[in-house]
């Protein structure tokens, strides 16, 4: 959900060389009057993200993100969520809920349309917008991403399951130091109880942790619970 231009790691690219860039790119543009790119964050891997500091780009909203590289300070560790989910997921844990976590491309698809699924019923439970189906394109391109999952591509899909029922769904992308969450979902309304989707973040952020990354970011959209962890704010401009 977050723009930025490809960046090489062997080539840095000044605020003032992208900026001609940009120039020639848009001139050749003739037949569009507006170009709109929401969603720009000021950095990606830790480095400038240059489309950020174009001057025609503006703060316009921020994401939450969690710095877990063992240099950083820990006091997001005494988060009381971090104890309240541990307790759950022994819980879960006693009713025969697993976590799973999965690059391989079938188990990502099939996951897929389950949480497609599972939001699906509750936005419309809730009255609220699904983007996900609302958004031209946006199903289908996760659709593919998942399709190709074990080629060597970014998804990992990471769930709380039975044998027989999915609790909790979560869809991320995973680069070389850091992990992206772009979807969720929650199942019936039985295991809300558990508060299913902080049960599984902790685990995910564990499992990062042990994958030896460094950031957890937590996607677009400034949901309170983000915060519960202990996300610090990222600027994105548009």
């Amino acid at each position: 959900d977050q723009n930025a231009p490809a960046l090489s790691k062997i080539l840095p690219v000044s605020s003032a060389d992208f900026a001609a860039v940009w120039g020639q790119f848009t001139a050749r543009l003739v037949s569009a009057d507006l170009i709109d790119i929401p969603k720009v964050p000021d950095t990606i891997e830790g480095r400038e993200n240059p489309l950020f500091h174009l001057p025609a780009c503006d703060a316009d909203s921020k994401m939450y993100w969690l710095d877990i590289s063992p240099s950083a300070p820990q006091d997001w560790r005494r988060k009381s969520v971090f104890k309240d989910a541990r307790a759950k997921e022994s819980k879960l844990a006693r009713l025969g809920i697993d976590f799973v976590y999965s690059r391989e491309t079938g188990f990502c698809a099939e996951l897929f349309q389950i949480l497609r699924d599972q939001r699906n019923r509750r936005f419309v439970a809730t009255g609220r917008d699904n983007s996900l189906e609302t958004r031209p394109g946006y199903a289908a391109f996760y659709d593919l991403l998942c399709q190709g999952a074990s080629a060597g591509g970014p998804v990992v899909t990471f769930c709380l399951r039975s044998r027989t029922e999915l609790v909790s769904a979560y869809i991320a992308l995973v680069g070389p130091d850091s992990i992206h969450g772009v979807l969720i979902s929650i199942g019936e309304e039985e295991w809300h109880r558990y508060s299913p989707g902080m049960v599984l973040i902790t685990k995910i952020i564990d499992w990062s942790e042990r994958e030896g990354l460094k950031t957890v970011y937590f996607g677009t959209g400034t949901q309170d619970y983000k915060l519960r962890f202990g996300g610090r704010a990222m600027r994105l401009g548009r």
